[in-house]
């Protein structure tokens, strides 16, 4: 009798779906936002919001454009995490690249990296619920 304690590798397929599904993902997540940002602008020309809200609705629409994409693109019902922590982390440095470019500036700080941290933990439960949302539901 004999059994190895070798780790699984994944398939090469398996790991090319995932990017796929991280990059399909990464797409849908950055239309929404620049939608709801594209919404929230021109409401902002006709209300007087504090810079807090703000920062409160910015971090809104990040959630639900990293839950919608997670829920369209993630068809394989496996490592909904690890796909959510990519999705996530890739989703702000792509938004923040794409954000600063329009706006002109690029201005790090400790905002990026709360971002970072913020993206990582919200890709990772909206990953997670994505995978298993008809056991939720």
């Amino acid at each position: 009798m004999s059994f190895s304690l070798k780790k699984e590798k994944s398939k090469p397929a398996e790991k090319s779906n995932m990017y796929l599904e991280v990059l399909k993902g990464l797409t849908i997540a950055l239309i929404i936002s620049l939608v709801l940002i594209l919404a929230m602008a021109l409401i902002i020309t006709f209300v007087d919001v504090s810079d807090t809200t703000i920062a409160i609705i910015n971090q809104i629409i990040k959630a639900i454009s990293l839950l919608i994409a997670s829920i369209i693109a993630f068809k394989e019902k496996s490592n909904g995490w690890k796909k959510g922590l990519i999705l996530g982390v890739i989703y702000i440095v792509a938004a923040f690249l794409i954000f600063s470019l329009m706006d002109g500036k690029f201005t790090f700080g400790w905002n990026i990296l709360f971002d970072l941290i913020a993206g990582a933990v919200m890709g990772i439960i909206c990953g997670i619920f994505a995978v298993n949302k008809k056991r939720i539901i």
